[in-house]
């Protein structure tokens, strides 16, 4: 194991709990947000030719496509199975580590221009808390109150410092999550503060004009 850690600045995008959730470095973020303006570009005017037509060929595919939330997302299936009864299956967001339900209407083939194995690799990655377990009994099972408050504490505070200690490392679900340990640069107070100021300039704005 390194003795001392890896440094990037970046964002906690995703949280599922002290042992699952990703980050985004700075230079990650902007390539992000380049790839979201070219996708929805590229998929707003060819989504009609793009769209899955039926299970079978939704199934053939590794990579797909989906619209969620007001925007195109680059997105892998996670469950093989008969779509629920509301008609909508699990996804999971290639680049915020995330998932989400859409209907088969808002799933598309993922161009290989957009193909994370071809040519942008994902833009998030997992991590894992360095040496914080839940207990010594269930290491990996974490309380609900656990999982909300390190969702709170991370939720919308930009400018994360990232120590990774280390390589990926195999956890229990089978994927891999880099060790890291996280230093805010902000408290959290100061991030809800800047939000609540940005939030109001914006309104401000739109009533001027």
């Amino acid at each position: 194991m390194s003795s001392s850690p890896e440094q990037e600045e970046g964002d906690v995008v995703w949280s599922e709990s002290p042992d699952k959730f990703y980050c985004r470095t700075k230079k990650g973020t902007e390539r992000f947000f380049q790839l979201r303006d070219r996708m929805d570009k590229v998929y707003y005017k060819n989504k009609d030719s793009l769209r899955i037509q039926g299970e079978q060929e939704a199934r053939a595919e590794n990579e797909l496509c989906v619209w969620f939330e007001g925007s195109f997302w680059r997105a892998w299936r996670t469950d093989m199975e008969v779509e629920e009864e509301d008609g909508t299956s699990s996804y999971k967001l290639v680049d915020c580590g995330g998932t989400c339900r859409v209907t088969r209407r808002n799933v598309f083939r993922l161009t290989r221009e957009f193909s994370s194995l071809c040519t942008t690799p994902a833009l998030s990655f997992r991590c894992h808390l360095r040496g914080v377990v839940a207990s010594v009994e269930t290491p990996h099972i974490w309380s609900e109150e656990a999982v909300q408050f390190f969702a709170k504490e991370t939720r919308n505070c930009p400018g994360v410092i990232v120590h990774k200690w280390g390589g990926p490392e195999l956890m229990p679900d089978g994927e891999r999550s880099l060790p890291v340990e996280l230093l805010f640069r902000e408290t959290r107070a100061e991030c809800f503060r800047k939000e609540k100021q940005d939030t109001f300039q914006a309104l401000k704005s739109r009533v001027k004009s």
